[in-house]
């Protein structure tokens, strides 16, 4: 968790930033992955230095994350 949300990767690479709330989350945001086969994004999402970093098999993808 940063800042209050969580950022998630389902097994199908759809990338989800969630706001917790008292009864769970919401999705503030969401966005693919490029396609690879199912069980391919198994690697928890790091954030460090403002970027996203996602692993899938021998790849790794990084996203910048701050705020502008």
């Amino acid at each position: 968790m940063l800042d209050g949300r969580i950022y998630a990767v389902n097994h199908q690479g759809t990338m989800y930033l969630l706001n917790v709330t008292d009864d769970g989350f919401d999705i503030a945001s969401q966005f693919e992955i490029k396609k690879k086969p199912t069980n391919s994004y198994l690697a928890h999402p790091v954030v460090s230095a403002g970027r996203l970093y996602i692993r899938c098999d021998q790849n790794l993808y990084a996203f910048d994350v701050r705020a502008n």
